[in-house]
């Protein structure tokens, strides 16, 4: 089994899913990491292109990931299931990412237009088909939404759940005490050495 190092934005899915599993959550991960330490985790990657190699070579069966880079392994060759494992009362984890113009930058339209890009539809279409991301922009969700449109895994299931309810029923963590220091030194206690 692969699973993502802590210094990669996937681990945070990973320990909060498996943390709540043994009955914690993304503000008390260490029964996550307890849990995690027992896998006997064969290699801890930090690049998408290190989960390819090892599904590729068939060195590992298993990888924590987002469904990104099921749709990617798909897509490269490898056939792969997908599973979005239950967390808590809600099904699968919403992965977020951000965009922001830096206040007082000397580029602010530069930015701005950059943002505007990766908001566009086109952007959110291509971000989707190509690297099996979950658009946040309605129109391209509502465009996908329907199943027969969906990439699907080696056992016929769609890779990601596009359907309205099923992202509102995502796990959305509750972020606003994270300390990524603190959650690093765990890691490096409980599950690196």
């Amino acid at each position: 089994m692969a699973f993502p190092n802590i210094d990669v934005n996937a681990v945070y899915g990973g320990i909060v899913g498996f943390a709540a599993e043994a009955g914690g959550d993304e503000h008390d991960i260490d029964p996550g990491l307890d849990l995690i330490k027992q896998l006997n985790v064969h290699s801890f990657w930090s690049s998408g292109t290190t989960v390819t190699q090892l599904h590729k070579a068939g060195d590992v069966y298993a990888t924590v990931a987002h469904a990104g880079w099921a749709v990617r392994l798909n897509d490269g060759g490898v056939k792969v299931g997908m599973v979005h494992p239950p967390v808590k009362d809600r099904k699968g984890f919403a992965g977020v990412g951000f965009a922001g113009v830096t206040a007082g930058t000397k580029n602010k339209e530069a930015a701005e237009f950059y943002i505007n890009i990766l908001i566009s539809d086109e952007m959110q279409e291509l971000l989707h088909v190509k690297n099996g991301i979950v658009p946040p922009n309605k129109n391209v969700q509502k465009k996908y939404s329907d199943p027969a449109k969906l990439k699907l895994d080696a056992t016929g299931v769609p890779f990601l759940m596009m359907k309205p309810s099923e992202i509102d029923n995502l796990y959305q963590p509750d972020w606003s005490d994270l300390d990524v220091k603190q959650w690093t030194r765990k890691w490096n206690r409980t599950v690196a050495k």
